[in-house]
């Protein structure tokens, strides 16, 4: 029984953890609007918001 609590703890941290998502994106950084939070200028002119997941940053006050 007890060979079995390393693979269901296994089991419960990746089904428990944070949703991910990633994908690659190249641009200018032309924002910053909090510790884990900018805007970015894409191909296009296209302006978009990247929220940074799982650093611990300051909030501004």
């Amino acid at each position: 029984m007890i060979g079995r609590w390393p693979s269901a703890l296994c089991l419960l941290l990746s089904v428990t953890g944070l949703p991910v998502s990633a994908e690659m994106l190249t641009g200018r950084v032309v924002g910053v609007h909090d510790g884990d939070t900018l805007t970015l200028l894409v191909v296009g002119n296209q302006q978009v918001t990247v929220r940074l997941a799982g650093i611990d940053a300051p909030e501004p006050e």
